[in-house]
């Protein structure tokens, strides 16, 4: 599996420069991402978390059971307004979707009780009620929220945080190490929630 969206994209777009058809397929195992992450053991811790990060999202993007083209396009801050790219296999056969309104609550909730903070990994362990030395250090563990999503496992979070970052809900501050933000859809959903569905 390719070490990050970029190299994944680079790699993709060698296929259709002469302008004929392309066609792309990624096969990975999660044994390759054990041994990117073991490679990666020797280096700085700053430069371990990023390395971990970047393989995270091309998982998360192999996983993925919405549109490529829209997830790739978001993550290079554009984007794509079409709900299908009639191209890509999510789109081609699209997976089911499942309602996900009462949880799509929860986690705003959980990032609204951490005061916009956090990012992603974070806010997953105050949901799945992980208990860690930065969560007991910042008494965390003593919030409403917490455990709230202890019936799904942190996998389950994860997309639903990346498919509410692709609807809008949420956004990303790079600049503050991926801090998950809330937008004015977001704020709006969380004074009163609808049908959000989503594909697992």
């Amino acid at each position: 599996i390719p070490k990050s969206i970029e190299n994944y994209y680079q790699e993709t777009g060698r296929a259709g420069r002469d302008g004929m058809e392309g066609k792309c397929l990624l096969y990975f195992s999660h044994k390759d991402v054990s041994k990117l992450e073991h490679l990666m053991r020797d280096k700085a811790l700053s430069e371990r978390e990023v390395g971990a990060q970047l393989i995270d999202e091309t998982v998360a993007f192999a996983e993925s059971g919405v549109c490529r083209r829209k997830v790739l396009m978001n993550y290079f801050g554009e984007n794509y307004p079409d709900k299908n790219c009639k191209n890509c296999d999510n789109c081609v056969n699209p997976k089911e979707k499942i309602e996900a309104k009462e949880n799509a609550a929860k986690v705003l909730k959980v990032i609204k009780s951490l005061d916009e903070r956090f990012a992603t990994d974070y806010v997953v362990q105050i949901i799945t009620g992980r208990l860690s030395q930065q969560i007991q250090m910042y008494r965390h563990d003593v919030l409403d929220v917490f455990a709230s999503g202890n019936d799904q496992p942190e996998h389950y979070w994860k997309s639903l945080i990346r498919q509410l970052l692709l609807e809008g809900l949420l956004e990303k501050d790079i600049e503050e190490y991926g801090i998950l933000k809330f937008t004015t859809k977001g704020i709006a959903f969380l004074k009163k929630p609808t049908s959000f569905k989503i594909v697992m």
